[in-house]
């Protein structure tokens, strides 16, 4: 790479550290971001991966030299380390070689007929919610409610209702739960539920604020 070539401009690249994983480059260095490549997803931006010794940068932490003049016989040359901008929140949650979001999630279904069930346990739901186990949709609708992304359940399992409690017995009160996943298009509103069972608004902000997760319960 040329002395004077220019570093190419901030977004994700194959991480030269684990080329099967995507990295975010900052425009002048590797930052800390890292997340795993959809099998589906289009071809990054750059196939090959960047070489960050080829701008002789050693680190997040950018230096330059400022050059000081100090009355009109002489000049001082000092060093100022100026610290990479913090990235674009949503970019945490970017789906790498895609313009989508990734967000994570749990559902649990809080139902009477878990009483007394052990923890760590396979689980679906039952009585009014026995159509909901593996398989079961969750979707994500926009605001004209035109469904934008969608994902189905795995297999539940129990798990105590609430660890903090301490009270006689509160290991018997569990709940099923499943987690997920859902790759969404970056809007300003969702409406985020599962399938039949009516659905929840949530803003960009508030998902982001939330560190991309939601979280979902159905129940009596």
């Amino acid at each position: 790479m040329p002395p004077d070539a220019s570093p190419p401009q901030a977004d994700w690249y194959h991480d030269p550290d684990e080329p099967s994983r995507a990295r975010y480059w900052d425009g002048h260095a590797w930052t800390e971001l890292r997340v795993d490549i959809p099998e589906d997803a289009e071809p990054l931006d750059a196939v090959e991966t960047i070489d960050p010794l080829a701008y002789a940068l050693p680190s997040r932490r950018r230096r330059m030299f400022a050059i000081v003049a100090i009355g009109a016989a002489f000049v001082v040359a000092g060093v100022l380390t100026v610290i990479s901008a913090r990235p674009d929140p949503l970019i945490e949650a970017r789906v790498a070689g895609t313009d989508l979001l990734r967000v994570r999630g749990g559902l649990e279904l809080d139902l009477v007929s878990l009483v007394g069930e052990t923890a760590g346990e396979p689980c679906r739901g039952s009585g009014a919610f026995d159509s909901v186990g593996p398989g079961t949709r969750i979707e994500v609708r926009g605001r004209r409610g035109r469904v934008v992304a969608a994902t189905e359940l795995s297999q539940g399992s129990t798990v105590v209702a609430d660890p903090a409690v301490d009270v006689p017995f509160a290991s018997l009160l569990v709940v099923c739960r499943f987690e997920f996943t859902l790759q969404i298009p970056d809007l300003e509103v969702y409406r985020i539920g599962v399938e039949g069972f009516g659905d929840q608004r949530y803003g960009r902000d508030e998902l982001a604020s939330s560190g991309w997760r939601v979280e979902l319960r159905l129940g009596p």
